[in-house]
């Protein structure tokens, strides 16, 4: 097994350690850097995936020839009516950075804290007892009200729903379709924990900005908000528009 250099330094593991994943023990064979393996927490053999239970390929990136009329539409036509398959057209290389923009899981256990998760049915999950108590508080913020998040996030929140505030742009933000901050869940059944168990990620005007669905936030709003930090989910090649995620201290 190999870790990335983050995924060593929260878990202070060096070559030779020994991490038991899923009642599967495996030996550190290095430390790499995490540009090598895009941050992966930890990169096995496919016959320890296989102990694992991991296999199968999640996604794959298609660089088409621009000077081929109609790649796009043979590549959508390939994959089109196959069940569990969504497809996204990027747009021409070099892709935009917003749908790799959130921090890496191993800098958000880093920088925000790491527990443990024993999965439940569907998105639910039992979050490590005492986590949330040490690291996320309740506060007032502007517009929104009480919120529950993160400590390191309220800062950066109450500053860009004040700035909205003051520029006469808090009408962009409706309090009564906010979907709320920390809620210990999976990402989706068997999937990693949400950026919400963290506490980390806000969900703003939720009704009108459904997963998977276009968005109709307001520039204006994605701007100041990312420009304090958070990153905006309406730009992922499967959109989350409401989401949007804290990733800088």
């Amino acid at each position: 097994m190999l870790l990335c250099a983050t995924s060593a330094r929260v878990r202070g593991l060096s070559p030779g350690a020994v991490l038991e994943v899923g009642g599967v023990v495996l030996t550190v064979a290095g430390v790499i850097d995490d540009a090598l393996v895009g941050s992966a927490e930890l990169v096995v053999h496919a016959q320890d995936a296989a102990r694992l239970g991991v296999g199968g390929v999640r996604y794959a990136l298609v660089q088409v020839d621009g000077a081929v009329p109609g790649a796009v539409q043979v590549v959508e036509q390939v994959v089109a009516g196959t069940p569990g398959v969504l497809n996204r057209d990027l747009g021409a290389w070099p892709w935009p950075p917003s749908w790799r923009e959130v921090l890496p899981q191993a800098q958000v256990k880093e920088r925000f804290g790491e527990f443990a998760v024993r999965p439940g049915a569907g998105r639910t999950m039992a979050q490590e007892s005492g986590w949330a108590e040490q690291h996320v508080v309740t506060a007032t913020v502007p517009l929104l009200g009480e919120v529950r998040c993160h400590r390191e996030v309220i800062g950066p929140l109450a500053d860009a729903l004040g700035e909205l505030e003051r520029t006469g742009l808090g009408n962009l933000v409706d309090p009564g379709d906010y979907a709320g901050c920390f809620s210990p869940r999976l990402i989706g059944a068997g999937a990693g924990p949400s950026r919400h168990a963290w506490g980390l990620a806000v969900d703003l005007n939720a009704s009108r900005n459904p997963f998977g669905a276009p968005s109709t936030q307001d520039p204006r709003l994605v701007e100041v908000m990312e420009r304090h930090g958070f990153g905006f989910g309406g730009r992922w090649p499967v959109p989350d528009a409401m989401h949007f995620e804290y990733r800088r201290l």
